[in-house]
């Protein structure tokens, strides 16, 4: 039980009872402690100071005379010193005394400038450390503030984009372009959310209109068109992919999910100068549409219907099987190594177009589809029965890929 009492005996000996006024304070008394050590040390320092200075005082005023008396003690044995030379000596003696305590001081003091090098630099060395600590603070506050505020403006972009106020969507896709420009982590999602808003506003209906022969095709007003903010979502997309995806990149399907547009009803829609490489355009709605000057390498338009549309731009291996290309224009396109396999290709216009590598083999053609001066070589595969030489045809076939080409 002694042994169990004590700490807390000690501990309450650890406190002390101080009063002040009316009320009562319970104060620890290792801080008296404390103090009153300080207060001995310092007196202790002091009264060493001055002893230490009166014994040296005392050495350099006594020890003179006394050595030079026991050596005028012994001189005397041989004739003894003037009253000159013995106060020369005693100068002497001082003098030297006074070197030794100097130079001792020196040591001391060199020590102690030492020490504080020392201490300064270990100083110097804590505070560099808490500033680099104090930074690198910063910078995680700093990163969690900003990360804080994306999540805030990525949930309010989700909010606006699903309202019901136009102009509330439209600030939603500015901000979730916004998003995705500055965190390269959001951009395919963003990618994926507007590629998802965009067949959710455009979903295509079973039923489907052929065009008359009075409706006005891309180079006029398109007889129907998105909405607007299914037109800046195309856009945004578009703008979103900034490099141009490798052949491996094209064919996976992690990739082609970014910009899937899979039975939208994109009609009318403006996809120039857009970059859409792999893009999955499966039974869309693109008649009358404009995509002249975009970059649809590797994109797939299987059974897409695209009466009178604008595919004047680069489509490298674009896959067009079983589409309806009634009366659309390639002219002046890439599609290098692209399939036509099935697809309908009445008044269809492939002048100046690049078709080396793509096949048309079966393709349905008419007396209206134009290939007038258009670009082909032996890779080339042609409906059967289909004569490239044939008069007003005009095919410029290339014997090789060099770019020279012959008649």
């Amino acid at each position: 039980m002694a042994l169990l009492q004590q700490p807390q005996s000690q501990a309450a000996n650890d406190t002390t009872l101080e009063t002040s006024g009316d009320s009562k304070v319970l104060k620890p008394t290792h801080t008296i402690h404390d103090r009153t050590r300080r207060a001995l040390h310092v007196c202790a320092v002091v009264l060493a100071l001055a002893v230490g200075g009166a014994l040296i005082a005392a050495a350099i005023v006594w020890a003179p005379q006394r050595l030079v008396d026991d050596g005028g003690a012994r001189a005397d044995d041989r004739g003894g010193l003037s009253a000159s030379e013995q106060i020369a000596a005693e100068n002497s003696a001082r003098t030297t005394l006074i070197q030794a305590f100097g130079g001792l001081f020196l040591l001391i003091g060199a020590s102690f400038t030492l020490k504080q090098l020392r201490i300064s630099r270990d100083q110097l060395q804590v505070a560099s450390a808490q500033q680099a600590l104090s930074a690198d603070l910063g910078r995680a506050t700093l990163e969690a503030s900003r990360r804080a505020q994306t999540d805030e403006a990525w949930t309010r972009a989700v909010d606006q984009i699903g309202a019901t106020s136009l102009t509330t969507r439209l600030g939603g896709i500015a901000s979730m372009e916004r998003l995705a420009t500055t965190d390269d982590h959001l951009k395919s999602v963003v990618m994926e959310i507007l590629s998802a808003y965009v067949r959710d506003a455009t979903g295509r209906s079973a039923s489907t209109t052929t065009l008359g022969p009075k409706s006005r095709g891309w180079w006029g007003e398109p007889a129907q068109r998105p909405s607007v903010d299914v037109q800046l979502a195309l856009h945004v997309l578009g703008r979103l992919r900034q490099t141009k995806p490798g052949l491996e990149q094209l064919l996976e399907i992690t990739d082609r999910r970014l910009l899937d547009f899979e039975s939208a009803n994109l009609r009318g829609a403006n996809l120039t100068l857009g970059r859409y490489e792999g893009a999955q355009f499966h039974r869309a709605d693109l008649d009358e549409a404009n995509l002249s000057g975009g970059h649809f390498e590797g994109a797939v338009f299987y059974k897409a219907s695209a009466a009178r549309a604008n595919f004047a731009g680069d489509f490298t291996a674009a896959f067009f099987a079983a589409c309806d290309l009634a009366g659309a224009d390639f002219s002046g396109s890439t599609l290098v190594g692209a399939s036509f396999e099935h697809a309908k290709l009445p008044a269809a216009r492939f002048d100046n177009a690049d078709l080396r590598g793509a096949d048309l083999s079966s393709a349905a053609l008419d007396a209206r589809t134009s290939f007038l001066g258009a670009l082909c070589d032996t890779t080339t595969a042609w409906p059967e029965g289909f004569d490239i030489t044939t008069e007003g045809i005009g095919i410029v076939v290339a014997t090789d890929n060099s770019g020279d080409d012959d008649a």
